[in-house]
């Protein structure tokens, strides 16, 4: 009997506790070893407890290509001896869409990500694709029917979970322009596997939809460019339940005042507003939820002198990723990122050197999309 033998004749709960905690890049040649590991890493089991111990990342979507090929990085934060978190490249998720996916055209953005799934929209045509760039697969998704995305008219997405019918679902909200500013909107859904898009909801919304929501704990949270009156708004969050498919009321920070430069976020797994506004600093609302109370705390008041620029610097702050040592990584527009540490109310700009960017917190994962019968499900060329 030769070792692997000995290690196959293990229990099977105790094989997919060692092999869940593998890195991914591990995990991936594992599935080439034999037909037994494949078949164990393709289980339900499997991808739950790896999706469980799956490191949170960050997905860079490189926007200033000199050959204009969407190219994408993960970047893992790893503690080192002299930094507390250093910053380094998984060339196991690295890849240039275009040639992954022939048919993807220029001016993708990516609209979120759930369980290692990526939702990309390209910008031009309006199509979509839903991949796992760890097992390398990726369906297209048939054109909407609903509102051509043709100026002044907007189109925003959304990407998520529902909680209870673990089904994912593509939000797409048309934006029919009325008037300067303001818009009738209508919402369809694509859930993955169904194989059509369906009209669901009218949008209780006349200000135009930020371009891509943020999933938190089954809903969808978009920002809202309201043309209301000059003050204070009640609602500059719109709320989307995904697994109920309904728009419900969410209050908005209380000193929120209208303004373009609002960004909704996540902090660790809280809600949060990130607010650029001023000229002279940056204000971060965080969300505290204690039982069906939702109260917005002013958490974060960060000075942008002498690190970050003063002044009217028009750019969208938002937040990504908590730290382990409690530091939080902000991503100034596509230009920089920048650490807030909320202990000593310090800034300093990182050494991710990217100067046009897309960012995205990102769970690699082994969530196959094998279980879409309607979709045609094609491995990454390359």
């Amino acid at each position: 009997m030769n070792q692997n033998d000995s290690f196959l004749n293990l229990q099977t709960s105790i094989i997919l506790n060692i092999l869940s905690r593998l890195p991914p890049k591990t995990i991936s040649q594992c599935r080439c070893v034999c037909k037994t590991f494949l078949s164990l890493i393709s289980t339900p089991e499997f991808v739950n407890l790896n999706l469980s111990k799956s490191p949170e990342t960050l997905l860079l979507h490189h926007l200033d290509s000199s050959d204009w090929e969407p190219k994408f990085t993960v970047l893992e934060f790893k503690k080192g001896p002299k930094k507390p978190h250093q910053i380094h490249s998984d060339p196991l998720i690295q890849f240039d869409l275009r040639k992954c996916i022939p048919e993807a055209a220029a001016g993708l953005t990516m609209v979120g990500s759930v369980n290692g799934l990526i939702c990309l929209n390209e910008f031009e045509n309006d199509r979509v694709y839903i991949c796992n760039p760890t097992i390398r697969e990726y369906i297209t998704l048939p054109m909407a029917e609903l509102g051509e995305r043709v100026y002044p008219s907007l189109v925003a997405y959304g990407f998520g979970l529902g909680l209870t019918s673990a089904q994912y679902k593509v939000i797409r909200i048309f934006q029919e322009k009325k008037l300067p500013r303001t818009y009738r909107s209508e919402v369809q859904i694509y859930t993955i596997g169904s194989g059509a898009w369906r009209k669901v909801v009218n949008v209780p919304f006349q200000g135009s939809f930020r371009l891509h929501g943020v999933f938190l704990k089954g809903n969808l949270y978009w920002w809202i460019d309201d043309d209301g009156e000059e003050g204070c708004c009640s609602e500059f969050i719109s709320c989307f339940d995904v697994e109920e498919e309904v728009f419900i009321p969410f209050p908005s920070p209380p000193e929120l005042r209208k303004n373009d430069l609002g960004c909704v976020g996540v902090i660790g797994d809280r809600l949060c507003v990130c607010d650029n506004t001023s000229r002279f600093e940056i204000v971060v609302w965080v969300m505290n939820e204690c039982g069906e109370e939702r109260l917005w705390n002013k958490e974060m008041v960060i000075e942008k002198s002498p690190i970050l620029p003063v002044g009217h610097f028009y750019e969208v702050v938002y937040a990504l990723k908590v730290l382990d040592d409690g530091e939080i990584l902000f991503a100034w527009q596509e230009n920089s990122f920048f650490l807030y540490n909320p202990a000593t109310k310090t800034v300093k700009i990182t050494d991710i050197s990217e100067p046009n960017f897309e960012a995205k917190i990102y769970f690699p994962s082994f969530v196959s999309l094998q279980k879409c019968v309607t979709e045609e499900i094609k491995k990454f060329l390359s």
